[in-house]
Formats: C-alpha cells, sequence, structure tokens
C-alpha cells in the first residue's frame, strides 16, 4: 500500500491540481482547509509527509549510530533496524520503478492500434521511445519506434498522440549496422528477420543514442536468453541463408539502371525490387519466383538469386557440396558484360562520391569514383553497374578554386581542348578530390587510409569520419559510435596510383 501510494503520488497532485482549477467550489474548501491548519502548510505538504517517513526514519538511525557510543548495548538494535529500514526502503524504491514502468507500458499500450496480445508482461521492461524517418523505396516516412527490453515495436504515427502498430521485432534477431552508402544523414541499418530498413534521426546525437541504446538492449537480451539456459528457444539472426532474411531494399533514387543487365529505366521500361536481395532490376532480369521464408509465400526474385537457389538446392538435394564455390547473390551480382564501363565500386576504387558535374550552364548532381586503374568514372547514382563514361587522368592539368569549390581538368589534344569541370558539395571532399585528382593525373603515389574491412574513410559534414568497427564492438568497448557513411567523397583502400 505504501508503495503504490508513493508510485502515486505525482498522477494525485496533478488531478488534484486540475481539478482545483476547474471546480471552483473545491478550490475554495482546499485554501479553507489550509487556513484553518495554521501553519501554512499546504495540502501538497501534508500528503508528500508519507512518502518523506521512511527516509527519514533511515536518516535519523543513521545519525543516531554515529553519535552513539561504540561500548553502547543498543548499538547492535540500531544497526539491526537501520539494515531493516535499508531494506524497506529498497524494496520501496524497487516496487516505485516497478509500477512506473508498468503505467509507462500501459500508457504506451493504450496509444497503440492493432496490436494483438498484451505489452504488459512480467519480464518486460519500457527503454526508450522516438521518432525516426524510415526510408522506403521512393520516400521517407516517419515511424515511432518503442523499444523494450525483448522487443522493438515498429508503429506508424495516426494522430498527435496515437499510433498504428505495424509490426514486432524480437530483439534477439535484431542487429544494427552502419550503411556503408546512405543518402539520408544520420542513418542506420536495423536488420532483423522479418523486416530491413534504414532509419534516420533528426542529428548526429539522436543517432549515436540509439544505436547504443539498440546494441545495448541486444547484448542484455542474449546475454539474460543465454543465462537463463534457453538456447532452443534462441532465435539468432541468420543471413546466409536464402530467403530466410529481408533485404534492405535498394531505394529507386540509388539507381538509374537494372543492377544486372545495366539497361537504363524509362517511364515504360520500369523498375522491380528483387525481394531476395533487395536489388533494383528490370522485367526481363527478374521473372522468376521462388519461395521465401521470411515472407512466408512466393515473391518475385531475380535471375541471379535464381541460380542461387537453384545451386544451393543442387547442392542439398546431393548431400555434399556441388563442384566450385556456392557464390552469394552478392557475389553474383556483377553482370558479365566485357565492357571498361564496368567497375566495382568498392574493390576496384580509390575515391568516389557525389559531385555536382557541369553541364553548360546546368549543374547535374552525379556519382564519380576514381579507379585503381587512374580512369574517373562518372555515373548517375550510387548504385549503378555500369558508368555513362570514363576520363584517363594522367595527362590532365588540374585546376581548382577553394572559394567555388571547383575542379577543373583541361587536356590538350591534337587541335583542341577537353574540359571537364565539377564542384563537391562542401569544403571536405572538395580537398579530397584535390589530392587525389591531381596525383592520378601525375601518376603519382596517393596514400590512402588503411581500412582492414573495407570500410571507407568519408567526409560527413565538416569532419573525416573512419569506420573500421561494427557498431557491435564500438559499443561493447564504449567508445563513440561513427556516424553512417554519406555518399560524398570517400576512399577505399590504401594503393598506389599506378
Amino acid at each position: 500500500l505504501y508503495s503504490r501510494y508513493t508510485a502515486g503520488f505525482e498522477d494525485a497532485m496533478k488531478k488534484l491540481t486540475v481539478t482545483m482549477a476547474k471546480e471552483k467550489k473545491l478550490d475554495v474548501v482546499v485554501k479553507e482547509f489550509e487556513r484553518n491548519l495554521g501553519t501554512g502548510l499546504g495540502v501538497a505538504h501534508y500528503m508528500l509527509e508519507p512518502i518523506q517517513r521512511i527516509p527519514r526514519y533511515k536518516l535519523l538511525l543513521e545519525a543516531y549510530l554515529k553519535n552513539l557510543p561504540d561500548d553502547s548495548e543498543e548499538r547492535s538494535s540500531a544497526t539491526k533496524a537501520l539494515e531493516i529500514i535499508g531494506e524497506a526502503a529498497d524494496r520501496t524504491n524497487n516496487m516505485i520503478k516497478e509500477l512506473e514502468n508498468s503505467n509507462e507500458i500501459l500508457a504506451i499500450e493504450r496509444t497503440i492500434t492493432g496490436y494483438k496480445g498484451t505489452l504488459l508482461l512480467a519480464h518486460r521492461r519500457f527503454i526508450k521511445k522516438g521518432m525516426l524517418q524510415k526510408s522506403s523505396r521512393k520516400t521517407q516516412t516517419p515511424r515511432m519506434f518503442f523499444l523494450f527490453s525483448d522487443i522493438l515495436l515498429h508503429t506508424e504515427p495516426t494522430g498527435p498522440s496515437t499510433y498504428k502498430f505495424k509490426n514486432e521485432m524480437k530483439l534477439c534477431s535484431v542487429r544494427v549496422e552502419v550503411p556503408k552508402v546512405s543518402l539520408v544523414p544520420f542513418s542506420f541499418e536495423l536488420l532483423g528477420t522479418n523486416r530491413a530498413f534504414i532509419l534516420s534521426a533528426r542529428s548526429e546525437e539522436e543517432m549515436v543514442e540509439w544505436m547504443t541504446t539498440l546494441a545495448g538492449a541486444i547484448r542484455n537480451e542474449e546475454e539474460k536468453m543465454k543465462s537463463l539456459k534457453r538456447g532452443e528457444q534462441l532465435s539468432t539472426l541468420d543471413r546466409s541463408g536464402f530467403g530466410s532474411f529481408a533485404p534492405i531494399l535498394v531505394p529507386d533514387q540509388s539507381v538509374s539502371m537494372c543492377q544486372i543487365c545495366s539497361e537504363e529505366f524509362t517511364f515504360i521500361f520500369r523498375r522491380h525490387h528483387c525481394r531476395a536481395c533487395g536489388r533494383v532490376v528490370c522485367g526481363n532480369c527478374s521473372p522468376f519466383k521462388a519461395y521465401l521464408a521470411y515472407m512466408n509465400k512466393e515473391e518475385r526474385i531475380c535471375s541471379v538469386c535464381n541460380h542461387h537457389q537453384i545451386r544451393q538446392h543442387s547442392s542439398q538435394g546431393r548431400g555434399d557440396e556441388i563442384d566450385g564455390d556456392v557464390q552469394s547473390p552478392a557475389e553474383l551480382s556483377r553482370p558479365i558484360i566485357p565492357s571498361v564501363l564496368i567497375l566495382d565500386h568498392e574493390k576496384e576504387a580509390i575515391t568516389r562520391g557525389y559531385v555536382l558535374e557541369q553541364d553548360g550552364k546546368k549543374w547535374n548532381r552525379c556519382w564519380y569514383v576514381v579507379g585503381k586503374d587512374l580512369a574517373l568514372y562518372k555515373f548517375k547514382a550510387h548504385e549503378d553497374i555500369k558508368a555513362n563514361g570514363t576520363v584517363p587522368l594522367p595527362g590532365y592539368r588540374v585546376t581548382s578554386d577553394k572559394a567555388s569549390m571547383t575542379i577543373n581538368l583541361i587536356h590538350h589534344q591534337a587541335m583542341k581542348e577537353l574540359n571537364l569541370s565539377f564542384k563537391t558539395e562542401n569544403l571536405a571532399d572538395f580537398e579530397t578530390w584535390v589530392e587525389v585528382v591531381e596525383k592520378a593525373a601525375q601518376m603519382e603515389v596517393c596514400e590512402v587510409p588503411v581500412n582492414q574491412d573495407n570500410r571507407m574513410s568519408v567526409s560527413y559534414g565538416s569532419k573525416n569520419r573512419v569506420c573500421s568497427k561494427s557498431v557491435q564492438d564500438i559499443v561493447d568497448s564504449e567508445e563513440p559510435v561513427p556516424a553512417p557513411l554519406t555518399p560524398q567523397s570517400t576512399r577505399v583502400n590504401k594503393t598506389p596510383l599506378f
């Protein structure tokens, strides 16, 4: 009873204040009562007295023991009384926390529609809630997330404080990662068995807080499951089996061509998403359907994933490994097209990023990559597999203007002069591009930061960041989580430019 009174005190005072403001008669009665007491104290003070009782007993006994002689006969009984009062205070505090947690969960449950079951469970604790932007195929949509000790609720706002349930993700089968390239700042990847998407926060601080809190909650849930010896019920995230996990769908604006055959999309030649790997493909490259376990139904898949599942099933059917390595869809994604315009953005690039290319009086945003072959590859979007054109950098004269962040490439060939002008979106990118392009033009060695796991050194805003650890490693070591990489200037490997 005491714990319930303590936990409900704040709400009771709010209700009393609101009711007195609405009901003038009650306000007059309460104030008259306070005047008759003659102490100058209000009703709130007297309502607070029971809450302060046990803490005051504890302080009183501590002061009593401090002034009690060591050889006093009352010391042993006073010490025991202090232990009892201390345990009572701890129990009260724990009970208050439990009641506050239960009230919070019940309040959240009342704001969510469409959730089957109950959120209030004995072992469940509420941790955090907040609004994040979810990147979909075409746009960004606001989503409200509620993080508990064992699950993450994904909801859609329907009003000022009401939400529609979308899905529930068990923390033991969720992973948080920094995206290699993101069109949206302050973003991170949330990978689950049935759902996977990119979320973005309003600021770097909010993003770091969400990532560290999520990673910590995931780790705590996994440790709790192991300690309870419930390994048979522990469903860890497995992203290796075909169709067993939800991929992150490549946003439409990240590609301008089929990621298999490299045909450019038009109003008639439309985009489709492979539901097994997430890449954007054309209809000709995705005529297949396959059963996907994470969706529990058949869905469209691309020719690469179809080839992968056929080889996988053939291997399982014979009970042994098939000749050669079974390549994953990611490994098979690079098309077999004999063209100098095909480039692996990660393995064969020194620097890459979005720049503004001059086209007459216009500046068009496009994706530039400097390859190890000293050529500058120009793409419409960063997920495209084939470049629109290349420029061999050796022999070009490089000029730059820091004020406008413009870089000019000039080459004298026969009777004409070849010019290419582009500018960066921030000063950090400008310095990166000038350094690399100048060295490439002179065929000099370019020292690029070492990356053990193929992560990139990236200019993010006005700072250079190096992501060489996973989010989980950073959280375990209590280091700050780096911002996700934006598709600006990135350096990939340490390699000579010849």
